[in-house]
């Protein structure tokens, strides 16, 4: 909250609470009871479920309170009060705190108010009145006052000073007023007059709110003392302090002789010295200046009654501007002179008329032998020259004889070649004629375009277009049409590319191109006319990638691979990568084959594979494998040695394995005795065994590369200890 707490209280019964799983305490009294117990708001949550509370509200919603009774109470002192709670009092305070200086129009506050609560009372009609009648401390100015109304009443402050009658706050003069209508909120609100009030020290004045309402009835507020929890509060208004009437004509009740409490109605004064800066109002003008004399206003300060005067300076002239136009022979002015005064003074001297340049002079259409061209009317105009530059010199080419005529084709030129033309306009005034300045133009006719425009070649998904080259030309720009209008899909930087391949195109659809020839000369760019193309891509719909594509079962001199079957292919292409190259080492007449074994490699080794699906002349794009073949077990395996309770075993070293694995076939399964892991161990000693048995064991080579781990088939030995 960015201004403090705010309070409310509510009915605390004890029973309906409810903890959360994180030990947050919620609070909801589904009963409208009268509140008996205040509490301090300290934030609000709109999310919180109405689920968590014991029974569940009309929402979702709650305020977070701090509560009285310390740490140990519910959350650390803290709870959720559901915004839907019935018992909440329809009375909560909240305090707005003014930042220091925003509202520093006194030094000091005269108030009797100081309970800790309030009360109210009126006459059941729509206005009332009250008044606190305040003992000046120094020398000073009354600048303002407040009240504490309800929402929607309309207030009226007035300060009355040079008191005549102690028991009546309205028996002297009405110094100051100040008004605010409909407030928003009920609490105080502060109105500064529109005139600061000068009292002396020791002077009696008074504030009196007069409060009304457009529709209802309104009541006056006092201070109230509120005793609880042992504590007691005593209030009592002294006689000749707070006042009250529905119409003072009537006369007023003092609150004391009502025993009422003092009225909550507050005045501010500034002190009768001067300010070290002051806080002055709006200007006031005491003589309004004029054309021909200064004039002077003063302001005065709102906390010390300082008066600052100023001198107005001369207002400017009320000049009434007429304005003579120039003509083609003579020049133009404006004339201005003062209403007031007479004072004149001529200037926005315009020299006389010239003819425009005619505008947006422009190639509009051409062919490989003329130039069409266009240009603005010009109204003032009585006709147009237009020239050619051809030859080395201009040429006029028209004449036009009124200004209507915008337009004019030159024919007779050469393919793929800049014109200059120029035009200027002319005006016939009198006998003599008037010309404005040229304007130019660069201009080329069109460029011969490629006389084939074809389709080279087709796929499902793509068209190669084909055109023939162009000698004269630049380069070539070619469009296709799509999505209802013309996409330029290339422009090449020469004349030399005659083919492009359009891709990602539907299956058996038609695609229409345009293509046109670009010349460049000079900073000008020529073009053709566009040759148009319809071309339709091949039905064949391309498949999607293979899925799966895996290593089978491998041997130490064979690899099976295996893939999933794609529904929209005609066959698949595998390749293997051998040589520095991929060849291609199975081509199949379908989809169903679905596995290949490839033989004759070597053990223990690593071999890169792709495959792709096709149908037709349409391919997917390759998805890649690479798998390993098993290492070659050892070539000997044997009893070398033994005695009656040992056998020394030995086999052919492996070089293309990383260690061996030696078992043991023992209480009716296989057991491993040893793990050499390095290929130059070839022996292992058995011990422990019974004389003249005859023992079962079997070893296998394996190899580790990249983290994976390949084993050779067993070779199996029978041994007899002695």
């Amino acid at each position: 909250m960015d201004y403090g707490a705010a309070s409310l209280s509510y009915n605390e019964n004890h029973t309906d609470n409810k903890f959360g799983e994180d030990g947050s305490s919620y609070y909801y009294n589904p009963n409208e009871y009268t509140s008996n117990h205040a509490v301090t708001v300290v934030g609000w949550d709109d999310t919180i479920p109405a689920s968590s509370f014991k029974t569940t509200p009309a929402g979702d919603g709650a305020w977070l309170i701090k509560n009285s009774w310390g740490e140990y109470s519910r959350d650390n002192g803290y709870f959720w009060l559901s915004y839907y709670d019935k018992s909440i009092s329809g009375v909560g305070i909240a305090y707005d705190f003014t930042v220091d200086g925003a509202d520093d129009y006194f030094d000091t506050r005269y108030s009797y108010d100081g309970g800790n609560s309030l009360a109210s009372f009126g006459f059941s009609r729509p206005d009332i009145y009250g008044a606190n009648v305040f003992t000046a401390d120094e020398d000073s100015y009354v600048t303002g006052g407040a009240v504490y109304t309800s929402a929607g009443n309309n207030i009226e402050l007035s300060v009355y000073t040079g008191l005549q009658n102690a028991s009546d706050p309205t028996s002297g003069t009405r110094s100051a007023v100040a008004t605010m209508s409909n407030v928003k909120y009920e609490g105080y609100y502060s109105l500064k007059f529109d005139t600061p009030v000068k009292v002396k020290k020791g002077e009696s004045f008074a504030i009196v709110a007069k409060i009304t309402k457009d529709s209802g009835t309104v009541r006056i507020y006092s201070e109230y003392g509120f005793s609880m929890y042992g504590l007691t509060y005593s209030l009592k208004a002294n006689k000749g302090e707070s006042f009250y009437t529905y119409n003072p004509s009537y006369g007023w009740s003092d609150c004391t002789d009502s025993g009422k409490n003092n009225l909550m109605i507050k005045a501010y004064a500034v002190s009768d010295t001067e300010c070290t800066e002051h806080t002055y109002g709006e200007w006031i003008i005491d003589r309004d200046s004029t054309c021909t004399a200064t004039g002077e206003k003063h302001r005065v300060c709102s906390k010390c009654n300082h008066i600052e005067t100023a001198r107005i300076e001369k207002k400017p002239h009320n000049y009434i501007t007429s304005v003579v136009a120039p003509t083609y022979t003579a020049d133009g002015y404006t004339i201005h002179k003062c209403s007031v005064c007479n004072s004149s003074y001529i200037d926005n001297y315009v020299s006389k008329l010239t003819l425009d340049a005619v505008g947006n002079v422009r190639r509009v259409s051409g062919t490989t032998t003329s130039v069409g061209i266009s240009w603005d009317k010009n109204a003032a105009a009585s006709g147009y020259e237009l020239e050619i530059y051809k030859g080395g010199k201009w040429t006029q080419i028209l004449r036009t004889s009124g200004n209507g005529t915008v337009s004019y084709n030159a024919d007779g030129l050469a393919a793929g070649s800049v014109y200059t033309f120029r035009i200027r306009a002319y005006r016939n005034e009198g006998s003599s004629v008037v010309y404005s300045d040229y304007t130019r133009l660069a201009a080329g006719t069109a460029v011969t375009n490629v006389a084939t425009f074809a389709k080279k070649s087709a796929t499902s998904s793509s068209l190669t277009l084909q055109w023939s080259k162009n000698a004269s030309a630049s380069g070539y720009i070619v469009e296709q049409y799509k999505g209802g209008k013309w996409t330029q899909i290339l422009k090449t930087a020469d004349n030399k590319t005659v083919t492009h391949t359009v891709n990602g195109l539907a299956a058996g659809t038609t695609y229409t191109f345009r293509i046109k020839a670009y010349k460049t000369v000079g900073s000008t760019v020529l073009y053709s006319d566009y040759t148009r193309l319809a071309a339709v891509t091949d039905k064949t719909t391309q498949p999607g990638n293979v899925a799966s594509f895996a290593r089978k079962s491998a041997t130490s001199s064979s690899l099976t691979l295996q893939w999933a079957k794609n529904a929209n292919a005609t066959g698949y292409a595998i390749e293997r990568y051998t040589g520095g190259k991929w060849v291609e080492i199975l081509r199949t007449a379908n989809n169903a084959t679905v596995t290949h074994t490839v033989n004759g490699l070597a053990a223990g080794t690593t071999y890169t594979f792709r495959i792709r699906a096709f149908n037709g002349s349409a391919y997917s794009d390759y998805t890649r494998l690479a798998a390993t073949t098993l290492p070659s077990n050892v070539t000997s395996f044997i009893k070398k040695s033994g005695t009656a309770s040992t056998l020394n075993l030995h086999w052919a070293k492996n070089n293309s394995a990383t260690g061996y694995v030696v078992e043991q076939y023992k209480g009716g399964k296989w057991t491993q005795i040893l793990n050499a892991t390095s290929n130059a161990t070839v022996t292992c000693r058995v011990s422990g065994l019974k004389a003249g048995t005859t023992y079962t064991f079997r070893i296998a080579a394996y190899k580790t590369a990249g983290g994976v781990t390949e084993y050779s088939g067993y070779t199996r030995l029978a041994a007899d200890t002695e």
